[in-house]
């Protein structure tokens, strides 16, 4: 295992990811409060029942890994909550007909913000009644959460291969539109529904927290030669997103987003005009 020498702040300026034009994330004057897009609701004979998805290209994604408290009865205790795998949320001995409920985005190992307090999520639930809390793909919550599914993501795909008992500092997400880099535990990013930019990001930040090897820092693009160094600590972060979200099965595996002069990144066709070896 390679460690780094130094202890400076990693900085990996990857402004090629995600390209220059940054208007899409349109952050409103909203502070760190978001809500769900829309939602809707079905009967349900008694109790709380609330399932959390994000609508991507007309597909619901589970939102796993949202943690709140709540009354639920008019005189009880309050209890925790927290969505599952199917982002789903029960309570059967609910009897309030309406709770209001904050939900703050942030675990001892990480937090989604605009660059201040960790967002906060803010619902309205109803017992007796089968909620769905519904977020858009590229809508300003919709980008939040999307971070945060990848984080909740990252945690539990470690947890089950390597341990995360690397991981020690708590990493911020910081999804403010000016720019996608890593720098001290702050991962900075332009568009949370940038799948694979999120996760090669993040992958810098693991591969900061494991020491798993030195920075090369600087500017850097994809179709140019790196350093020895940088080229690892790039080529890693890749590696990372791609292990996150694609599958060995796939016939043509491919980044989506990264890099939108060149996108779509496919795995098995490197282009001519690209460094190879150790220096891609």
């Amino acid at each position: 295992m390679f460690r780094t020498l130094e202890k400076s702040i990693p900085n990996t300026d990857d402004s090629d990811l995600s390209g220059d034009d940054f208007s899409l994330f349109g952050r409103k004057d909203s502070g760190n409060l978001i809500r769900p897009d829309s939602s809707g609701s079905g009967a349900l004979s008694q109790g709380l029942q609330v399932r959390f998805v994000r609508r991507v290209k007309g597909v619901e994604v589970p939102i796993e890994g949202l943690v709140f408290r709540a009354q639920t009865a008019p005189d009880g205790a309050s209890k925790s909550f927290r969505s599952d795998q199917d982002g789903v949320i029960r309570d059967p001995d609910c009897e309030k007909p309406s709770i209001s409920v904050a939900v703050t985005l942030e675990t001892p190992r990480f937090l989604v913000s605009p660059g201040s307090a960790p967002y906060e999520l803010f619902l309205s639930l109803k017992c007796g009644v089968a909620q769905t809390m519904i977020f858009d793909e590229d809508s300003e919550a919709g980008q939040v959460i999307a971070v945060w599914q990848t984080l909740v993501r990252a945690e539990k795909k470690l947890s089950q291969s390597v341990g995360v008992g690397f991981w020690k500092r708590q990493i911020e997400m910081v999804l403010s539109g000016k720019g996608d880099y890593y720098s001290g535990d702050v991962v900075n990013l332009t568009q949370g529904h940038h799948w694979d930019v999120v996760a090669h990001e993040l992958g810098h930040a693991i591969y900061d927290q494991a020491g798993i090897g030195a920075f090369g820092g600087g500017q850097h693009y994809i179709d140019q030669c790196y350093t020895g160094a940088l080229a690892f600590s790039e080529g890693w972060a890749s590696f990372f997103s791609a292990w996150m979200n694609l599958g060995l099965a796939d016939p043509d595996a491919q980044f989506e987003y990264m890099v939108k002069r060149r996108a779509p990144i496919r795995f098995e066709n490197i282009p001519s005009d690209v460094c190879r070896k150790s220096t891609n």
